[in-house]
């Protein structure tokens, strides 16, 4: 085929507008195009313009992804050939071939077409694909005004069976023209397949193919294209440049290109679109498959951050290598590099896990701690006995988002929330300060707290709220059940603890350092308004005078009565309360002000309830302090407060019912009780059947005895009930001034503070021998490293050596040419070629002698570090036996003082089992007493009501019998008036009857005791009086008798 400089002249003929093809041999087609068109393009430009076209034809005819293409370069010494063959098939889709000779640039798409309507602007077949780059349909005409207003190269497509000549129009470089030439049948012909082989290179077909030529290409005429300029362009497209997997990551949304050289460059779909801003802030070059340039191929850097996202949430799902690649870039804390730009809020759920999943793999013993901020790392050592591994603000965020990863206080607060819990010890101490606790957590409004201990030994922690829906709790490290162990802390420090630190002989019972609630209610305060939760005095307490929470709290420690004690009084039924107030004995004597107490002793049946209340909460206007009665019938009073001690005695109490007080300051709208005692009965003379013998006991420890009564199970009958009740009294009221159980405790508390002594000592010689033994395995791991080290010192030794006989052979060579030459009387030719031979050998020599002095280099180093790890390896050996050494013989000593220690304890606990029990039995003769007391009272009280009721009915029976006797002496009487009037009567009628005694109407009769009674019928038939009526009275009346 032969080129054409000139226009093609002759008969043109008009293509069919709906057809794709020409008939006619030659045809002219002005572009319309101007020709100030895109005048910012470069060179550059207009080759990307084309590999575009390429490309998209390359997914066009085959279907396939440019990533996913082998990419073979043939480098000869003519040119540079770039072959591209399918991923599966491997059949050639095109190629891109360079002739350094003739100076053209070839670009191929094998089975291909280009349509005529290509030479309209903005006509394209791509707008429906996104995987394709153009859809303005100008790229091809605009690369060619580029090509042509910027250098004279030529340009020529073969397609479709034409020549596509890109050219100026004649006389007019303001028109870009067009001249296609059909290609000729011998050209043909000699442009079929030589080889049918479709995995083998061949040369383009006319008809099958397109081809575009750009340089030299129809003679002299044109400017040749240059290496370097063919090079720039090649540049362009990225997988020219990157051929391997270690080279680039690819995903379905893009590929991260690892090569260093072309780190911060942005691709799309493969083609170079420029450098990101600050591109040296970026780690990795980045190639994106989906999204178009504008009309005026612009990309728009705004999505640069969620194209990375999508591409690097890709890249991680794919695991392996690829998490851990992304995840260093969050790990380099120095270098905030812009490849992870707007990841904290970009970043998906899915993503974050699977790289605090691998954080997690990265970390197996647990020795490192993830954070953020550089200024926790002391914490994190200190604390939490862990190394601190800084992360990236960009990942936290999402971590703190979707995984369970914490901050070095929020990891405090779980482990001491998960620590043992521990017994709350029932000790005076303990309980006096829980109480203080308590009273002044019931002034917060609305939270209620269950206060509760933790064993956080090897968590540097305190306290911590663990806030719930169903419950709140206040956590507390065990120390503060301890005096000697809470004042350990510098920060706890106060003067009893300076004075109790320079004589142990000393006893703290009480808790009284306020400054440890006023600590402890200020971390509260913090801790509640870390869980957004309001704190304050309630409603009703600012209506009752409150102002501020911790004005009040620390107001009400102040005037909160100390030391209440409950002993006997000297009398029957009288219980004595005792107390302490420093602040009403400082108000009296300074002040001359006397503060009131208000003191209430209540009946535990009925008032238990209250012996748990801390607070007393009052209106202005209560008057009920004043009564001699509580609201709840319990006796109470109020005292005058002019000393520190202050003591008053509740008298006229019943003896089997148990009483405790409560006290407080009177007349306040808010105050804290005091921490009360135990119940006690009061004492009353009851009679026994028991009785009671002393027998003293005398201990040695502090030099001071205390005597213990035991009450025997029988009485002598020659003792009374008063002697016995006495005695009982007295052996009841007994207070020894340092009995046996506080000295115990003492020696308990010191034994137990050389044991704490002794195990932290312990703990710190353990975490020596623990450092050291890691410094020791990892010496250890490092063995084979050493080995190897030895191994590579070995295998340079050999290496210097053939280096050394190299660099001989090499200069007896050169001695031996240079002698050759010298002597040689062979043409000039030979001469040069042996110089030239001499100077290879020089620089070889060079090269070796180099090689040999990075060797020395090389080898010295690693005898060097060698030697060291060697030395620091028997001193860290050295150390760990003397380690080991100390650590036996504290052991041994340890041992020791823990077997003396256990006996000394043994010892104590039998003393104080046979205490125990020494009061145990005193206790049950007490109670055994006074059941029979109460017995003997019962049956006392029972007899006096039954000489009551007998009194009562023997008056009754004294009453009746007065009443009969009355009685009775009325009738005698009647009966003798009776007996005169009939006896005088019978003797008028005997003197009369002698006269008439046959009278009619009268009849005579006899009484059986011969006694004659007359009835006197008057012929009416009613007598005056009867006589057997008479009779019948007197003997009623001698019955009653």
């Amino acid at each position: 085929m032969a080129d054409r400089d000139e226009d093609d002249k002759g008969a043109i003929v008009i293509p069919d507008q709906q057809s794709d093809l020409w008939t006619a041999k030659s045809h002219n087609e002005a572009l319309s195009i101007g020709i100030e068109y895109a005048k910012d393009w470069n060179m550059k430009d207009e080759f990307r313009e084309l590999l575009l076209n390429w490309a998209d034809a390359i997914k066009q005819s085959f279907s396939v992804s440019m990533e996913n293409l082998l990419y073979f370069h043939e480098i000869f010494a003519n040119g540079h050939k770039i072959i591209v063959h399918h991923p599966e098939t491997r059949k050639i889709l095109g190629f891109l071939n360079f002739d350094k000779g003739k100076g053209f640039l070839e670009i191929c798409n094998y089975q291909s077409q280009l349509s005529r309507k290509a030479l309209r602007m903005g006509w394209t077949d791509k707008d429906s694909r996104d995987d394709l780059s153009g859809k303005h349909g100008e790229g091809l005409k605009i690369a060619a005004l580029v090509m042509l207003r910027h250098a004279s190269y030529q340009i020529r497509i073969t397609a479709s069976g034409y020549y596509w000549r890109i050219k100026w129009k004649t006389n007019d470089k303001t028109v870009v023209d067009c001249a296609l030439t059909k290609v000729d049948a011998k050209d043909g012909n000699k442009e079929l397949p030589q080889n049918q082989d479709e995995t083998k290179f061949r040369l383009p077909n006319s008809s099958q193919d397109v081809s575009i030529k750009i340089g030299t290409v129809y003679g002299t005429s044109g400017s040749p294209l240059t290496e370097a300029q063919a090079k720039q362009w090649l540049n362009i497209y990225l997988y020219f440049n990157c051929l391997g997997p270690k080279e680039i990551i690819k995903t379905k949304y893009g590929a991260v290109i690892l090569k260093n050289e072309l780190r911060g460059r942005i691709y799309l779909k493969g083609i170079f679109l420029g450098k990101a801003p600050s591109s040296h802030l970026y780690k990795y070059g980045y190639d994106f498959y989906q999204g178009r340039l504008n009309r005026d191929k612009i990309w728009d850097v705004s999505q640069l951050p969620d194209w990375l996202i999508k591409v690097w949430g890709e890249a991680v799902k794919r695991g392996g290598i690829n998490v851990d690649i992304y995840l260093n870039l969050f790990q380099n804390t120095k270098q905030n590099w812009l490849d992870i730009e707007g990841a904290s809020t970009r970043m998906s759920e899915s993503v974050a896990k699977s790289l605090w999943n691998r954080l997690q793999e990265n970390n197996p013993q647990g020795t490192r701690f993830y954070h953020v901020t550089l200024s926790s790392d002391k914490k994190i050592q200190s604390a939490l006995k862990k190394e601190p591994e800084p992360l990236s603000e960009e990942l936290w965020k999402p971590l703190r988002k979707y995984t369970s990863v914490k901050t070095p206080s929020e990891y405090q607060r779980e482990k001491f929330i998960g620590s043992n819990t521990v017994k709350i010890a029932d000790t005076p101490y303990c309980q006096s300060f829980l109480w203080i606790l308590r009273a002044a957590l019931f002034l917060y409004n609305d939270v209620n707290f269950e206060i509760v201990f933790k064993d956080g030994d090897d968590i540097d922690l305190d306290i911590c709220l663990d806030m719930k829906p169903d419950k709140s709790r206040f956590l507390l490290h065990k120390s503060y059940m301890s005096f000697e162990q809470i004042h350990r802390a510098k920060s706890m420090d106060c003067i009893l603890s300076q004075v109790r630190s320079s004589n142990r002989a000393i006893i703290i019972q009480m808790f009284t350092c306020e400054h440890i609630i006023n600590y402890l209610h200020a971390r509260i305060i913090q801790e509640l308004h870390k869980n957004d939760i309001s704190t304050g005095l309630s409603a009703a307490d600012k209506e009752k005078g409150g102002t501020d929470l911790i004005l009040e709290v620390r107001k009400c420690l102040k005037h909160m009565p100390r030391m209440i004690q409950l002993t006997h009084g000297h009398n029957n039924g009288e219980l004595c309360v005792s107390w302490e107030d420093s602040e009403a004995g400082n108000f009296s004597r300074i002040h001359n002000i006397h503060l009131e107490s208000h003191i209430i002793l209540h009946r535990d049946s009925t008032c238990r309830h209250k012996h748990s209340e801390h607070v007393t909460r009052r209106d202005k206007a209560y008057n009920d302090e004043t009564a001699d009665k509580a609201s709840c019938g319990c006796p109470q009073k109020i005292v005058s407060s002019t000393s520190s001690d202050n003591k008053i005695i509740f008298e006229g109490l019943v003896s089997t019912e148990s009483y405790f007080p409560k006290i407080s300051r009177a007349k306040v709208p808010i105050a804290f009780f005091g921490f009360p005692p135990s119940p006690m009965k009061s004492l009353s003379n009851k009679p026994s059947t028991g009785m009671l013998a002393t027998v003293n006991k005398t201990e040695n420890e502090d030099s001071s005895k205390a005597t213990m009564f035991t009450v025997t199970s029988e009485a002598t009958s020659e003792e009374n009930l008063p002697v016995q009740a006495s005695r009982m009294d007295k052996a009841l009221s007994v207070t020894p001034q340092k009995s046996l159980r506080d000295r115990m405790s003492y020696t308990t508390t010191s034994i137990e503070a050389r044991l704490e002594k002794s195990e932290s000592r312990r703990k710190i010689l353990r975490h020596d021998i623990e450092k050291a033994s890691s410094k020791i395995e990892e010496l250890e791991k490092a063995l084979p490293e050493i080995k190897e080290l030895e191994s590579n010192r070995d295998s340079l030794i050999i290496e210097k050596e053939s280096l050394l006989n190299q660099l001989k052979n090499v200069q007896s060579e050169k001695e031996r040419l240079t002698q050759k030459i010298s002597n040689s009387t062979k043409p000039q030719a030979y001469t040069d070629a042996l110089g030239v031979r001499i100077g290879d050998l020089n620089i070889k020599a060079a090269t070796l002698e180099e090689e040999l002095e990075k060797t020395k280099k090389y080898h010295t180093t690693q005898a060097a570090q060698l030697e060291s790890s060697k030395k620091e390896l028997d001193v860290m050996k050295s150390e760990n036996a003397a380690l080991q050494k100390k650590l036996s013989d504290f052991h041994i000593k340890s041992s020791a003082n823990l077997k003396e220690a256990q006996v000394i304890i043994d010892k104590l606990r039998k003393r104080d089992g046979e205490m125990e029990k020494n009061i145990g039995q005193l206790e049950a003769n007490k109670e055994r007493l006074e059941e029979q007391v109460l017995r003997v009272n019962n049956q006392i009280e029972r007899a006096n009501m039954e000489r009551e009721k007998i009194m009562v009915e023997k008056n009754d029976i004294i009453a009746e019998r007065d009443k009969v006797i009355v009685q009775r002496n009325k009738v005698i009487k009647r009966e003798r008036a009776l007996r005169s009037v009939v006896q005088s009567q019978w003797e008028e009628e005997k003197s009369s009857g002698e006269g008439s005694r046959h009278m009619p109407g009268m009849k005579r009769e006899r009484s059986p005791g011969n006694l004659e009674q007359d009835v006197v019928n008057d012929d009416v038939g009613n007598g005056s009086r009867s006589v057997k009526k008479v009779k019948r009275e007197t003997a009623k009346i001698i019955e009653l008798e």
